[in-house]
């Protein structure tokens, strides 16, 4: 399974920065994986950081430059540039582990699993603690059920493109 790692950011250069120090540890999972950043109509300095980063990086990355702001329209973008199995999301802001992808895989080993979402920790404790799931214990949700929007955060979650299974 190859991974397609998503990351939308907008107006949060020094944010997306730091982050990509912790996606440039990134363990690569079997099958690989691919990484895709989506500037979503920034006006700071994103443009520049990006640049600068894409420069003195290992890493290859698409950038996808999003003319409209709105985190939908740039997770829509990041998708559609996707060449990944499993789509997977997280924010600008976040300091994913190195072992983040080879986790997702590790879920989509089930067949049945169509969409997962996992624990968001807060890293700085002066941040605000309204986006986190320090939850580690599995939630299942059968197809077509309803979620509580709380259950699924868009800083850790991953979608198999081709199966529209029950979530987790």
């Amino acid at each position: 399974m190859k991974n397609s790692l998503i990351i939308c950011t907008r107006n949060r250069s020094e944010a997306l920065a730091r982050g990509l120090e912790y996606v440039e540890r990134l363990i690569p999972p079997e099958g690989g994986w691919e990484l895709i950043i989506v500037n979503s109509a920034s006006k700071d300095g994103t443009g520049k950081v990006l640049s600068e980063w894409s420069r003195k990086t290992d890493l290859s990355a698409t950038i996808v430059t999003q003319d409209y702001p709105g985190l939908g329209r740039a997770r829509n973008a990041g998708a559609v540039k996707a060449q990944g199995d499993i789509l997977v999301f997280t924010d600008d802001d976040c300091y994913v582990e190195p072992d983040f992808l080879l986790q997702i895989n590790r879920v989509f080993e089930d067949p049945t699993i169509g969409y997962m979402g996992g624990r968001v920790l807060l890293f700085d404790p002066t941040d605000c603690p309204e986006t986190i799931k320090t939850s580690d214990s599995p939630e299942r949700y059968p197809p077509y059920t309803y979620y509580d929007s709380a259950s699924l955060l868009g800083a850790n979650m991953a979608v198999h493109r081709a199966r529209p299974g029950r979530g987790i």
